[in-house]
């Protein structure tokens, strides 16, 4: 969870930044983001889930949409 609030705020932060501060802080939020989302798949791989579980793509599309959220609010 503590992740999925960090993103959000993340978000936030991108959707205020102007001019060149935006440039700036998109490319590190990239790759910030990026390998942030590589780590967390493979903790989400690591796991032994019932077959068919529902539950890592829904762990990881509510990774996917937590900085577009933070953006839109």
């Amino acid at each position: 969870m503590g992740i999925l609030f960090h993103s959000v705020f993340i978000g936030m932060s991108l959707a205020v930044a102007i001019g060149n501060d935006f440039v700036v802080l998109l490319i590190a939020i990239i790759f910030h983001q990026t390998f942030e989302g590589l780590a967390l798949g493979v903790r989400i791989a690591a796991i032994s889930w019932p077959a068919h579980s529902p539950q890592p793509w829904l762990m990881a599309v509510a990774y996917g949409c937590t900085t577009p959220l933070g953006q839109a609010i």
